[in-house]
């Protein structure tokens, strides 16, 4: 497990999407000097022994697969980012376990938004809404074609989720040198405290005097305000369940809808224990 830890973990099955995930954690990885974790899933097929037996040739054809697909997505880590240090694994247990165990050391964990082969079932609600709601580590989910110059955006609603992930989008801000966007929506027929926003998110602008902190807030479905900032976005952060403006945001919500149609890639943040 040394390999894993403080790593970038990435689901690979050679989908399209999966190798997008590989490429973004590899540029997150490069700012950050982490390594990247590349992991293939078998799903509960069993692992090539050594020895002969009847189905050898078929075990070692899947393990053969496995392996290219890795091989694969680490050249495209070494493209975007030639320096990041990388790591592969094939395990045999089923994609959400497996990446849920290894979240519990890993950085973070990146998946693309659709999957196929050692991932068949990595379509929004299966693998990725099923690790998203169960890792110990912040879950990025790759989609979309983002602006790498627009600002990362992030959920706000005064929930410890709401601020891990302010945390963390004020961080990944900073460090990119980019804007950051934090939205809060009111529900219709809900009073909103005065100014809740704006002293909200004080703290962090004292924390983070160089980023170009801005805020929206409206009334209405905070779906549709993350929604359309999205549009704009390099990122858009959320927690993994709010309250108030946001209280609606468990998995199969709020942070579902991002999942299934932000423009951009969506890291989801737990509120810390």
């Amino acid at each position: 497990m040394n390999e894993v830890r403080g790593s970038v973990v990435v689901g690979i099955d050679g989908s399209r999407p999966a190798e997008l995930a590989a490429g973004w954690a590899a540029v997150d990885g490069r700012g950050r000097n982490l390594p990247v974790h590349l992991v293939f899933a078998l799903g509960g097929v069993s692992p090539v022994l050594p020895g002969t037996y009847p189905m050898q040739c078929y075990y070692e054809g899947i393990d053969s697969n496995a392996r290219e697909r890795l091989d694969a997505a680490g050249d495209v880590v070494r493209a975007a980012a030639p320096d990041v240090r990388i790591t592969t694994a094939v395990t045999n247990q089923p994609p959400v376990p497996a990446l849920v165990d290894l979240s519990r050391q890993a950085h973070q964990v990146v998946l693309g938004h659709r999957g196929s082969g050692g991932f068949p079932g990595l379509l929004l609600g299966s693998v990725a809404t099923g690790v998203s709601a169960r890792a110990h580590s912040p879950v990025v989910v790759v989609r979309g074609d983002p602006d790498a110059t627009g600002p990362v955006v992030v959920a706000v609603d005064g929930s410890p989720a709401g601020d891990a992930a302010l945390d963390a989008a004020s961080e990944r801000a900073s460090r990119a040198g980019l804007p950051l966007v934090a939205a809060h929506a009111v529900p219709e027929h809900h009073r909103a405290p005065a100014g809740f926003l704006e002293e909200h998110v004080a703290a962090w602008r004292r924390r983070h005097p160089e980023v170009d902190l801005r805020w929206v807030e409206e009334r209405g479905d905070p779906r549709e305000l993350l929604l359309a900032q999205a549009r704009r976005a390099s990122l858009v952060v959320v927690g993994s369940r709010g309250r108030g403006g946001f209280r609606g945001l468990l998995l199969g919500s709020t942070s579902q809808a991002l999942l299934h149609h932000a423009a951009c890639p969506v890291l989801v943040v737990r509120a810390r224990a």
